[in-house]
């Protein structure tokens, strides 16, 4: 049968568009793996790529839901409605996988996981986020078996064996299939989760009480133009810390220099000093958390620190170096931000009980912390070493560990004690995953970690000693894209003397040791035990016990009780090394002879299991030796004992696997739970996906910043005047992008010729066995590659700006401003802390006397048509005039506030106008399919805004009470967060919605006097690109189409309520003679969607009233968007802070 020109058209426009589209796809559910992996982004950078990847998605679905239907109508021919509209239902259900992968993440973490700064509730996000997924996980695959099922249904001409028949049972079982998995399952499951998640976060709100923030600081810290100037805290302090910027000297005074004009903070400890490019650089803390006590000693967890340049510019850098020092402060940060630091001011927590108790000479407790510290385990040793060198500087240093602290005060039959698990990461070695495995020359091993367990009653004190440590022999397992990069066992001969060395350490530390080897016997990981049980018999250490116990075969089928064996076999000599105990006097009552070392591959998830599993045991005989419990009872007779331990080790082996493999640890079901679950296999399955793509794309840059920040690689400062002279400049060759694009496009024309029958069968095959062979040999050649693509796709994914980039400002995110009983999830607020490092403040340009004076505030709100936007989006300008205020000596505050319903009428309007481009394609074709398409689609995209922004109906009176909140926790709190915090002077900016928003509240009082607030603390109001008259806001026509659009757009009752009209939420009606009102900055683009004539309208009004205004037309390619999104690289930034300077106090 002949075929028209249209068909011929659609029939070659299919086999171009299609291989295009479903690649844009493929790419869509690769940023979806990325920006699952967390760590490697700013949050504020999530929503610019979630939206990026949701427009891929919309294209993708579109277009293929219109070809397959197309394909239908040309190549099956269907006669009926019916079976047309099976047909649809079934293709429409098909795009469900890509859809619900959006909506999951993006429900997940940018409802959820952004919602707390309490840790406990972070990791609940963690968890959500990874059970989300899995839910996703088990969309994707019914989705695939549904394809399969659709393929058959829609190639009756491609396959002779299938009659039509046969396609119409196909095509309902597929049917069937989706309609199960997405309409049934899928909302049965997320409903449970909801409910679940609910429950979780209000367990964990009830313990917020017990983790506090510590207010009080330690140290007063000035920063002066020449100096720095740090001063204990305490009654008559006779040392104070000076440190001259210029030469780098360091000093104790006996009186505190003048600091007149410096900048004071309070900070809690000096994590040491780095020298980078562009010179030397001071790290403090800013923020700390009280974990408990131990022996009526404070721990700390670092929450917080701040990096503070010596110099005052990096003019004298070029432009490559500025960019190389940039690189490597993003590499000290990233390592700053991984869980968890900590510390304590009269406690040493590098060493455990029983080294403490047995170094207890006067001559060693005479030393200073640093001196008498376990160098193994204090991670800014390097750091420190400008104030070690001198020993009276010896009291201001802090040593830290990098591992897990957890305290906790329990009681049972009346008897009180306290119990903790303190793990130590060692320096030495210390890297990631992939990059660091097996021995050095020193005897120095991968991922070691000191364990101790502590068990403290009144009157004695007990500890409990395991490490862990990769296989002590010469082994790799470089990155290299494979799921599992091949174990290679290095062919040397030092495997021996590396090996004695080592254990030879670990008996001078610990005494006798039993090596548990859980590794498999098979394979590249039976290799690896083979030659670790080869060494130690050829070493002949009489001290060493060695016992492989291959944990993925002994425990198959989730038989963890299994592990029983293992623990039968190592009874005696546990009780044979037994534990530390003293009492309060100092009386030893026993001590630990020896200590279990285990380790399977990684040294995580299996290890954590079978250490948790020891430390039980021990815990219980202390128990019942000291009469706590009763003979031969267990830790799990006592539910809130049970409970406590299983997520204590728990925790402990989800935040060692963080800082080694980039997430929480696999298998911690059994360890919270006892027993292993699906929900725990899947978990697993998502932490091993992450782990996948955090290896291989993000942990090298990790490394560098490890290997930084430990001093194992020491910058110069004359790098970077040349490509060749800094690493970090090295970029990869781009030739090798194009394998993963081949890849993906040889994919895509496979299944395009899978779906899209040619004239005969043979011709078809034909092209599936070409598609196919080639995406085989491009998968092959990039796995080969895979290396150095590896390598590259970390440097792209830098350059995209997926992993952190250094903002030298303190950042304070999801600051909780109300927590009434309607509280939302909007209601939070980010707030920017002055830059120290600022080379220019609006402070500094005053005079001396304004310049001792409080800081003022601007409080900025976001624009996005009171429907859309947060402060964290970087389009929406809030993160922008955050980080400008504070690179200007200003505190910045940035609020979200609740947000509205699109409207029925105003999504119909915007669906209106697209589908008349859709009708005029579809009559040009013809097809009625694909407009009948377009409606169903754009009723699920409704549908999917309804279910996913549900809300409790918002208009604009909640968000104007919402900006009132702000303000007052701004008022009631701010000095908490910055003490020079002035809510005296408040700048309200704001930016569209944003700035309509701001201008109603000052020009309306009703607002201000309803939450009791004055008027007097606005020092000026700026707004840009702002909507001033909502009743007729271009011209002065009453029936102009712009206005009749506006109407229809926002005049829903959602965004006002009963009984209002658009001129009441007017600001420009509000403009009044008698009122005295702050002064205000009106700003307009030069491409402002014709806002500008409003905006001029707005500034007429207030000059006709003699009310202080200016108003600028910010000049270029200014749109009305990127006025706020390129705030700081615009003018606007220039006159926003110059109107400041004119009216601040």
């Amino acid at each position: 049968m002949a075929t028209t020109f249209v068909e011929q058209l659609a029939i070659q426009g299919t086999r171009v568009i299609v291989p295009i589209i479903i690649f844009l796809g493929t790419v869509s559910n690769i940023l979806n793996i990325i920006i699952l992996t967390r760590q490697c982004l700013y949050l504020h950078a999530c929503s610019f790529y979630f939206r990026l990847m949701a427009l891929i998605n919309l294209f993708y679905c579109i277009f293929l839901l219109t070809n397959n239907l197309l394909a239908d109508g040309y190549y099956l021919n269907l006669s009926t409605s019916s079976e047309f509209f099976c047909k649809f239902i079934s293709y429409l259900l098909n795009l469900c996988p890509n859809i619900s992968v959006y909506l999951i993440v993006l429900a997940s973490i940018d409802r959820f996981a952004v919602s707390s700064t309490h840790p406990n509730i972070r990791r609940l996000s963690d968890i959500r986020v990874a059970r989300w997924a899995a839910i996703a996980v088990t969309l994707i695959l019914a989705g695939l078996l549904s394809s399969a099922f659709a393929i058959f249904s829609i190639t009756t001409d491609g396959l002779p064996i299938c009659t039509i028949a046969a396609s119409q049972f196909f095509g309902h079982v597929f049917l069937i299939i989706n309609v199960i998995s997405y309409v049934i399952i899928a909302p049965t499951c997320m409903l449970s989760f909801g409910l679940l998640t609910i429950h979780n976060a209000n367990k964990f709100a009830q313990q917020d009480n017990k983790h506090q923030l510590s207010k009080k600081a330690n140290l007063e810290f000035y920063i002066s133009h020449d100096h720095f100037v740090i001063q204990p805290i305490v009654r008559d302090a006779k040392s104070i810390l000076v440190i001259d910027r210029t030469t780098e000297d360091i000093q104790l005074l006996n009186n505190l220099p003048n600091v007149d004009g410096a900048e004071q903070r309070s900070i809690y400890g000096i994590i040491g000093i780095i020298h980078l490019i562009s010179g030397p650089y001071l790290i403090v803390i800013t923020s700390k958390l009280h974990v408990g006590d131990i022996n009526g000693q404070a721990i700390y967890k670092v929450q917080t620190t701040d990096i503070i340049p010596f110099t005052h510019h990096t003019l004298r850098l070029t432009e490559h170096q500025l960019k190389c020092n940039n690189k490597y402060l993003s590499m000290v940060e990233v390592v700053l931000r991984t869980e968890a630091f900590y510390f304590s001011y009269s406690y040493d927590i590098t060493h455990t009980f029983q080294r403490l108790h047995t170094s207890s000479s006067s001559e060693f407790f005479s030393k200073p912390f640093i001196d008498r510290a376990d160098q193994r385990f204090v991670w800014n040793r390097h750091l420190l070493d400008a104030f070690v060198s001198n020993k009276a500087l010896a009291r201001f240093t802090l040593p830290v560990i990098h591992g897990f602290v957890a305290i906790h005060k329990l009681s049972i039959n009346k008897q009180s004690f306290t119990y903790a698990v303190i793990s130590r990461r060692s320096t030495h070695r210390a890297g990631t995953r992939l990059f660091i495995r097996g021995i050095d020359d020193n005897g120095q091993v991968a991922n070691y970690v000191e364990t101790e367990q502590i068990f403290q009653l009144d009157d004695v004190s007990c500890s409990y000693v395991q490490i862990r440590g990769s296989v002590p022999c010469y082994w790799t397992q470089r990155p290299n894209l494979r799921y599992k990069p091949r174990v290679a066992v290095l062919p040397t001969e030092n495997h021996m003397t590396a090996f004695q060395q080592h254990f030879k350490e670990q008996e001078y530390h610990y005494g006798k040791q039993f090596l548990i080897s859980l590794t498999n016997h098979h394979g590249a990981e039976g290799k690896l035990n083979s030659k670790y049980r080869e060494l130690y018999e050829g070493s002949e250490n009489v001290v060493l016990k060695f016992e492989d116990f291959d944990f993925h075969k002994e425990c198959a089928g989730m038989r963890y009780d299994r592990l029983t064996i293992l623990l039968a076999r190592i009874i005696a000599d546990q009780d044979d090394y037994g534990y530390f105990a003293v009492t309060n006097d100092g009386t030893l009552q026993c001590q630990q002879t020896g200590v279990f070392r285990t380790n399977c591959v990684d040294c995580l998830d299996r290890t954590n299991v079978v250490q948790s599993l020891f430390a039980k045991r021990i815990l219980e005989k202390q128990l019942q030796h000291y009469n706590v419990i009763k003979y031969k009872e267990t830790i799990d007779a006592y539910k809130d004992l049970s409970h406590i331990f299983k997520n204590i080790w728990a925790d402990n082996a989800d935040v060692i696997s963080l800082q080694y493999a980039g997430t929480g640890a696999l298998k911690t079901d059994y360890t919270r739970t006892g027993q292993r679950s699906t929900m725990g296999l899947l978990q697993d399955g998502y932490n091993s996906l992450m782990r996948y793509v955090l290896n291989n794309f993000y942990d090298g840059f990790r490394q560098d910043g490890i290997d930084l920040f430990l001093g194992n690689y020491r910058v110069s400062s004359n790098e970077g005047r040349t490509p060749e002279s800094c690493p970090v400049s090295q970029d990869i060759s781009k030739k090798l992008l194009a394998l993963p694009i081949t890849m993906f496009l040889a994919f895509s024309m496979c299944i395009v010729n899978l779906l899209i029958p040619a004239s005969t069968f043979q011709e078809q095959m034909m092209y599936v066995f070409f598609w196919g062979i080639t995406s085989l040999v491009t998968l092959g050649i990039t796995i080969v590659w895979g290396q150095g693509l590896m390598s590259f796709l970390s440097y792209l994914a830098r350059l995209l700006h997926l992993t952190p980039y250094h903002d030298p400002s303190l950042i304070i995110r999801n600051v909780a401003y109300f927590s009434g009983s309607d509280a939302h999830v909007n209601h939070k607020l980010d707030i920017f802390l002055p830059s120290s490092s600022s080379s220019k403040s609006l402070l500094a340009s005053t005079d001396e006397e304004t310049s001792q004076k409080k800081v003022p505030i601007v409080v900025h709100i976001h624009g996005g048509g009171w429907v859309r936007g947060s402060r964290t989006n970087e389009w929406r300008g809030g993160p922008s005039v955050g980080r400008m205020c504070a690179k200007e000596g200003l505190v910045g505050v940035v609020v979200s506030y609740r947000l509205a319903r699109v409207s029925l009428v105003s999504f119909t309007t915007w669906a209106f106008t697209l589908g008349l481009i859709v009708a005029i394609i579809s009559l040009s074709l013809p097809s009625w399919q694909l407009f009948t398409g377009y409606l169903a689609f754009m009723t699920v995209i409704y549908v999917y805004n309804f279910l996913y922004k549900v809300r409790v109906p918002v208009n604009i009176e909640h968000m104007v009470d919402d900006l009132c909140y702000a303000l007052i926790y701004v008022r009631d709190h701010i000095h908490e967060h910055y003490p020079q915090a002035d809510p005296d002077q408040i700048f309200l900016s704001g930016h569209s919605a944003g700035a309509h928003l701001i201008s109603l509240l000052i020009l309306d009082r009703s607002h201000f006097e309803r939450h009791n607030l004055s008027l007097a603390s606005i020092r000026g109001v700026i707004a840009m690109s702002g909507i001033y008259t909502l009743a007729n806001p271009i011209h002065d026509s009453k029936y102009n189409f712009r206005n009749l659009i506006f109407r229809i757009l926002y005049s829903s009752n959602l965004l006002y309520p009963d009984g209002k009209t658009m001129v009441e939420y007017s600001p420009i009606e509000y403009i009044k003679d008698n009122d005295d009102i702050p002064p205000f900055l009106v700003m307009s683009a030069r491409f402002d969607m014709g806002l500008e004539v409003d905006a001029r309208r707005f500034v007429q009004q207030f000059r006709q009233y003699d009310r202080r205004v200016e108003y600028h037309i910010i000049g270029g390619l200014i749109t009305h968007g990127t006025i706020a999104s390129k705030f700081s690289t615009n003018d606007a930034h220039r006159h926003f802070f110059t109107f400041i300077r004119k009216h601040m106090k």
